[in-house]
C-alpha cells in the first residue's frame, strides 16, 4: 500500500475565534485507538505518528492542491480523550479567518468533522491482526470476519474537513472568543445530505459499469451463449470420455478375471501333468529295477533313479532284446552305453552261455 489513504475521520472542536488575528483556534481528536475503516490503529504507532502532522495543512478536501489550504495543525501528540475514554491523537490547528464560508458552515453544523490522510513509514505498511503476518503473506483478506489489520508506522499528509467521519465516537464544540459555546452533532442530516467520498467513488463506479453493460450488451450476450454452448460441447465430452472409460474399466476386469482363471487351470493342468509324468516315470523305474534284477544286470537303484524316460525305455528294451534273443544268458549285464547297439541273430542252441555271450560281444 503506498498512501494509506483511509481517510480517517474524526471530530474538531473550535477553541477560539480571534478576529482580530484573522484566525479560527481549534483543537479536538484526530483519531482514537481501536478500529476506524477496517484498520487497527494502537497507541503505540498514535504517540509515535503524531508529531509528523505539525506543521501539516488543513484543507477542505483531501487534495495536493495548494488551493483548497484553509490553515494548518500547530500540535499534535498523543492524548487520553476523558470525553469518550478512549486514547487518541490530540491536535491544534488555526484556520484562517477568510475562509467565512467555511467558518459559518461549522458553526451551523455542516461541518463538523475532520479526516486525516497518512502514508507508510515502513514496510510493511500492516500486519494482520489475526495471525500476525505482514498483509500480503498470511491467508487472510478483508472477505475474512473479523479482519482489521494492524497499520505499521504512519506519518502525516494533511488534515481536511469533512461530513462523514470514520472515527464516529465524537461530537464537535465551537467555542468563541465571546465565550459562547455551541453543542454541534448534526451527523444524521449530514449523513442525508452527502455521501462520503468513499460511497461517492463506489456510486461513479458502479454507474460507469452499468453503461457499460448496456453499451456491450450484445457482446456479452454472444459471449455469454457462445460460453453456453463451449460448456455443453465440454460436458458431453466428458460424459462420452466418462461412459468410453467405463467400458473400458469393465473390458479390463472381464480380461484380468479370464487370464486369473486361465492361469489357476494352467496350473491346475501342469500339477496333473507332473503327476502323470512322475507316475509314468515311477512305472519305468520299477519295471527297468525288476528286469535290471531279472538280468542281474550292473544297475543301481541311484542310477535308474537318476535315468530320464528316455533312457529307462532305453534299458527296458535292452533288457527286453536280451531276454528275447539270448534266454539262457539270464546272467548277462546290459551295457550302459545306450548307443550300443546289439545284433538280432539268435545264438546256436548247442552252445553254452558263455559261448553264446561271447558271439554277442563280438556282434556288438
Amino acid at each position: 500500500m503506498t498512501d494509506i489513504e483511509m481517510l480517517l475521520e474524526s471530530d474538531i472542536t473550535f477553541t477560539d475565534f480571534s478576529e482580530e488575528n484573522d484566525v479560527v483556534k481549534v483543537k479536538g481528536f484526530l483519531c482514537h485507538e481501536g478500529i476506524m475503516n477496517r484498520q487497527t490503529f494502537t497507541k503505540e504507532k498514535i504517540d509515535k505518528a503524531a508529531p509528523s502532522f505539525v506543521g501539516t495543512p488543513i484543507t477542505t478536501k483531501h487534495s495536493s492542491s495548494t488551493d483548497v489550504v484553509i490553515g494548518g495543525v500547530d500540535l499534535a501528540e498523543g492524548r487520553f480523550d476523558e470525553s469518550k475514554q478512549k486514547y487518541g491523537m490530540y491536535f491544534e490547528g488555526r484556520i484562517g479567518t477568510e475562509y467565512s464560508n467555511i467558518v459559518n458552515n461549522i458553526r451551523r453544523g455542516f461541518l463538523n468533522k475532520l479526516s486525516m490522510r497518512i502514508g507508510p513509514e515502513s514496510t510493511p505498511s500492516h500486519f494482520c491482526n489475526i495471525c500476525g503476518e505482514p498483509i500480503g503473506k498470511c491467508k487472510h483478506d478483508f472477505d475474512t470476519p473479523d479482519f482489521n489489520p494492524i497499520v505499521n508506522d504512519f506519518y502525516g499528509k494533511h488534515v481536511a474537513i469533512v461530513t462523514e467521519p470514520a472515527d464516529r465516537d465524537t461530537s464537535i464544540t465551537m467555542s468563541f472568543s465571546d465565550g459562547r459555546t455551541e453543542e454541534l452533532n448534526l451527523k444524521d442530516y449530514i449523513r442525508r445530505t452527502k455521501m462520503s467520498d468513499f460511497e461517492e467513488k463506489y456510486s461513479n463506479l458502479l454507474e460507469d459499469y452499468n453503461e457499460l453493460k448496456v453499451k456491450h450488451a450484445d457482446e456479452i450476450k454472444a459471449l455469454e451463449e457462445d460460453f453456453a454452448k463451449e460448456k455443453e460441447t465440454l460436458q458431453q465430452s466428458i460424459e462420452d470420455k466418462a461412459s468410453e472409460y467405463s467400458t473400458l474399466k469393465a473390458d479390463f476386469d472381464a480380461l484380468q478375471d479370464e487370464k486369473v482363471k486361465i492361469e489357476e487351470t494352467a496350473k491346475k493342468l501342469a500339477d496333473e501333468f507332473a503327476k502323470i509324468e512322475e507316475a509314468k516315470l515311477a512305472e519305468l523305474r520299477k519295471e527297468v529295477t525288476e528286469l535290471n534284477e531279472e538280468m542281474s544286470g550292473i544297475l543301481t537303484e541311484e542310477d535308474i533313479n537318476s535315468f530320464s524316460e528316455k533312457r529307462l525305455n532305453f534299458f527296458i528294451n535292452q533288457y527286453k532284446n536280451q531276454k528275447e534273443h539270448m534266454p539262457e544268458a539270464s546272467t548277462i549285464k546290459a551295457p550302459l552305453n545306450p548307443e550300443n547297439q546289439y545284433s538280432e541273430k539268435k545264438p546256436e542252441e548247442n552252445k553254452d552261455s558263455i559261448e553264446a555271450l561271447l558271439d554277442f560281444v563280438n556282434q556288438l
